[in-house]
């Protein structure tokens, strides 16, 4: 009977008490969140919409849930007094009084302050707090317990980027627990500095940690990670601790003056100096451990027991701050054999984030560019989708390329959505590239492209540079267009080169526009050529006329230097091959063909031509002697021949009738009047 009347007393008690809880809303029911808190009783919800709030919040020894609604990312409590925390919790409060989804940040003086209760704090983000004097007789930047008076729990927050550096006695950049008991579990703390316990600092008390991310933290003396001082009957378990440093010993864990301390089933990798050191401490029981890629030892000051590995853990991507573990990575199912097993129901993993052997994610594979492929520009990176086959949940993607096939150091996009990405022009040419997707969603499962493939990126041929003929020379079909050759950088590549002349310099519509100039050119001792008459569209060129000309370098795969500047010019001669059907010189007529033929009797004929058709004396007197003579030795030698067939071929740039100052290299030598017994000169 006396039992049967307990449990109706017992049941009409918890009805009794459910019943009266109530949900306040703010800023419905009440504007402010701290009007709310007062309003409440035991066992109510304060229930804040989206938005920024600027107060400072005290609970008053409430047991009461504070919750947002939509989650931290949309709900912020900012400061409006310096040297004031945003919440205080001041007043015996215990783990039912819950703070849940805010983002709490730009404090001055701590985020959360905990004196003599034992809160509950979850799924917060806690940033950019700081704690100034005089409050540096043990606070922390982001969240402080003191003189608890049960176990505190803070779970499944985001802490990161606080201060608690200002002052010699300020610890614990992210959480001090001080002569407190706390279960600090399931944590993301990354980027705290302090002067001593940069993520964590335990000063007193018992302390639980376990599968907290720690990362990138820094102390300005020692313990980058976390310090541990006067402490018992606590454990470190199944976390990750990676890339923290310390300015003087110890950038994983400092042990001070503690006993019975458990330690296992942690990874400890790429901290500074000691991974871990323990200094006049007892029972660090340290064992099923990952320690890797230390400076000085791996351990002092204790010996560590069992299952200790040294090998690296294998991290998805570290460049991006994802610390699952590799599907090859030596942590998995490498913890205590003793605990409890992970969800798939093998041995514990090392580390915070265990791994799942299920194929949550559907493989995927790569779309373009196609493997070993040449691409003249940064490509267009396509690949198959991926789907989350257990939630339903939206697939993301990040792309990896790297010069290193084994990436060790690649570069990646951001987070996509899209299975199509255009990678910035950032990409350094003439190079070999690697290449593949990375699938990950909500879950943290991952998996990478089926493939990973390779791509080379062309390089830019160089701007190659003219060199004949010279500004305003006269020119004909016979004449070269010279140029320097290009260089292309790229060893498997070839050239060709493209080719503008216009009247116009701003080569609006090209008389002639011509590509593929290997095909019709000669290239030899690094210079380029093309016979001006052998260009298509040569027939174009009008006589006494101006043009201005540029060449450009092409590769085969689409890629092409920059034209020359298009300054250089030529003026076509009105003398153009062909234009008479005899030409004085030709002695037998062979006026069909051009260049004429030259035989004996023309090279007779252009000797007396130049001495005095057709009488003259051996050499020539009062000064009338002309151009023929290329030596000036009175004798018909080779070089005289060779200048007398340039001159009936064009390429002398002289006309042919001797008598025209315009025909000659120099005038001071010429008769004031033409001699008798020249031939007369048509105009």
């Amino acid at each position: 009977m006396r039992k049967t009347l307990y449990f109706v007393i017992l049941v009409s008690f918890i009805f009794t008490s459910a019943a009266s809880a109530i949900t306040i809303h703010v800023p419905a029911d009440y504007i402010s969140i701290q009007d709310a808190v007062n309003g409440s009783v035991d066992g109510d919800t304060v229930l804040v919409a989206p938005g920024l709030y600027n107060e400072h919040i005290r609970f008053f020894g409430r047991a009461i849930v504070l919750k947002s609604e939509a989650g931290a990312e949309a709900t912020i409590i900012e400061k409006v007094y310096e040297q004031w925390s945003l919440i205080y919790v001041y007043d015996g409060e215990t783990q039912t009084t819950i703070i849940d989804g805010f983002t709490l940040r730009n404090a001055s003086s701590g985020a959360i302050k905990c004196v003599g209760s034992s809160p509950t704090i979850q799924n917060c983000i806690i940033e950019n707090c700081t704690i100034f004097p005089p409050e540096f007789d043990y606070f922390g930047g982001g969240i402080t317990i003191r003189d608890s008076n049960g176990w505190a729990r803070i779970k499944n927050n985001i802490i990161r980027f606080n201060d608690a550096t200002h002052s010699y006695g300020i610890i614990g950049g992210g959480i001090l627990i001080n002569d407190s008991y706390a279960i600090i579990d399931s944590n993301i703390i990354y980027g705290n500095i302090a002067n001593y316990g940069g993520a964590i600092d335990c000063h007193g008390g018992s302390v639980i940690i376990k599968h907290n991310m720690i990362y990138d933290n820094q102390a300005e003396i020692t313990g980058g990670a976390i310090m541990i001082r006067d402490i018992s009957n606590s454990a470190i378990i199944n976390n990750t601790i990676t890339d923290n440093n310390s300015l003087e010993t110890s950038g994983g864990i400092i042990i001070y003056e503690s006993i019975d301390l458990e330690i296992k089933n942690n990874i400890i990798a790429n901290n500074n100096l000691n991974s871990i050191r323990a200094e006049y401490s007892h029972e660090i029981h340290f064992g099923y451990n990952c320690v890797f890629g230390h400076e000085d030892s791996l351990f002092y000051g204790f010996l560590p027991e069992v299952g200790n590995i040294t090998d690296d853990p294998r991290f998805w991507d570290i460049p991006n701050d994802d610390y699952a573990l590799h599907r090859y990575s030596p942590c998995i199912n490498a913890g205590d054999p003793t605990s409890p097993h992970d969800n798939d129901g093998s041995i514990a993993d090392m580390g915070a984030i265990t791994f799942d052997p299920t194929d949550h994610l559907l493989n995927f594979s790569l779309l373009a560019p196609v493997d070993d492929s040449i691409c003249a520009n940064p490509p267009e990176f396509v690949w198959h989708s991926s789907a989350d086959t257990d939630s339903g949940y939206p697939v993301f993607y990040r792309l990896y390329i790297s010069g290193d096939p084994e990436f060790v150091s690649p570069d990646s996009s951001v987070e996509l959505t899209d299975t199509v990405y255009s990678y910035p022009d950032s990409l350094i040419r003439s190079l070999d590239y690697s290449w593949h997707v990375k699938a990950y969603s909500y879950h943290h499962d991952s998996v990478f492209s089926d493939e990973t493939w390779n791509f080379y990126l062309d390089g830019i041929p160089s701007m190659p540079i003219v060199e004949a003929p010279e500004n305003g020379e006269l020119v004909d079909s016979t004449t070269q267009l010279f140029w320097e050759v290009s260089i292309d950088p790229d060893p498997m590549d070839s050239l060709t080169y493209s080719a503008q002349i216009d009247d116009d310099p701003n080569f609006d519509s090209p008389e002639i526009d011509v590509s593929g100039i290997s095909d019709i050119g000669l290239i030899l001792d690094g210079v380029a050529t093309v016979r001006l008459g052998d260009m298509p569209g040569f027939e174009n060129l009008q006589d006494d006329q101006t043009y201005f000309w540029r060449v450009r370098g092409d590769d085969r795969y689409g890629l092409h230097s920059d034209f020359t500047d298009g300054s250089n010019f030529f003026h076509v001669s009105d003398r153009f091959p062909g234009s008479y059907g005899y030409l004085p010189g030709d002695v037998n007529m062979a006026s069909g063909a051009w260049p004429p033929s030259v035989i004996g009797s023309d090279v007779t004929y252009l000797v007396n031509y130049f001495r005095g058709f057709p009488n003259c004396p051996p050499c020539p007197v009062d000064n009338l002697w002309q151009s023929a003579d290329a030596n000036g030795d009175c004798n018909i030698l080779g070089s005289d021949v060779t200048k007398l067939v340039n001159y009936f071929r064009g390429t002398s740039n002289i006309q042919y009738c001797p008598y025209h100052s315009t025909a000659w290299p120099t005038s001071e030598n010429l008769p004031a009047e033409q001699p008798s017994g020249w031939p007369n000169c048509e105009e």
